[in-house]
């Protein structure tokens, strides 16, 4: 479009037309079906690319543990000492004055272990084999 412009003597400012109209829907398409790389075989826990999707998946971890109370990994439900084990974070995150959902987001997200995995306050996560 640029090349076209010029070559016009400037006589119009990058002036769309179909073609490019086309062109660019093409392009958005093929950006939409990109495969995104997928932690503990399940593809809603995905490897976050940039921001908004470090925000997507924080949220899809939010609504599995507060809402829904499944374990984010296999989408089974929370065993009790998973309940335990996310609670004593819970708890700290609340000593600490961060909302849940900035701690999740902190210890979950930006690391890219998942908060049944990592050991708090004496509780021991528990090494659960989620690939099988």
């Amino acid at each position: 479009m640029i090349s076209d412009t010029i070559s016009a003597g400037y006589k119009w400012l990058l002036r769309p037309s179909p073609v490019y109209l086309l062109q660019n829907a093409a392009g958005k398409a093929v950006a939409t079906n990109k495969q995104c790389s997928h932690r503990y075989n399940n593809p809603d826990y995905f490897v976050p690319e940039n921001k908004a999707d470090k925000l997507e998946l924080r949220d899809y971890i939010e609504r599995c543990y507060i809402r829904k109370y499944i374990d984010p990994r296999t989408k089974l439900p929370l065993t009790p000492e998973q309940k335990k084990l996310f609670k004593a974070h819970f708890d700290f995150a609340k000593s600490k004055r961060i909302g849940i959902t900035d701690y999740i987001y902190q210890t979950e997200v930006l690391t890219g272990k998942c908060l049944l995995e990592q050991s708090i306050n004496g509780l021991a996560a528990s090494f659960i084999d989620v690939a099988a």
